[in-house]
């Protein structure tokens, strides 16, 4: 789709500014049913609401040929922990030694191992915290 027929779609909808305001407008504009995409209603109201925020300014932001490709796969709440160590004891500066990216779900119960990495063959001193 060029630009001109994505203006049409949009004034045809009644959004002259060419922007997204709603759930409503990215489902008859872009064919996007933000309550569809996968995770959406696994995570609480408060960060369903910061995600409906976000996922507007992002296509609003866009060009709108680049709009038209967009289509989202997935939403999750993450937290990231990363394991810090040192090359040589006295070092004053600490060097990634992995992280695991776990999401956290509704009730904050249920949780899922999203990415693990680990540095390898790296002789390291471990710090705890």
């Amino acid at each position: 789709m060029n630009s001109k027929q994505i203006q049409n779609i949009y004034t045809a909808n009644g959004l002259s500014t060419y922007e997204v305001t709603c759930h409503g407008d990215l489902m008859k504009v872009h064919g996007v049913n933000v309550e569809q995409i996968e995770g959406y209603n696994k995570m609480t109201e408060k960060n369903r609401s910061v995600f409906d925020a976000f996922i507007q300014r992002f296509y609003n932001v866009q060009g709108l040929e680049r709009r038209a490709e967009l289509l989202p796969q997935s939403i999750n709440f993450v937290i990231s922990e990363q394991s810090l160590g040192k090359v040589n004891a006295a070092d004053d500066y600490f060097i990634p030694l992995g992280t695991t990216i776990t999401a956290i779900y509704v009730d904050g119960n249920e949780t899922k191992m999203l990415k693990k990495w680990k540095a390898k063959n790296t002789k390291i001193f471990l710090v705890h915290r």
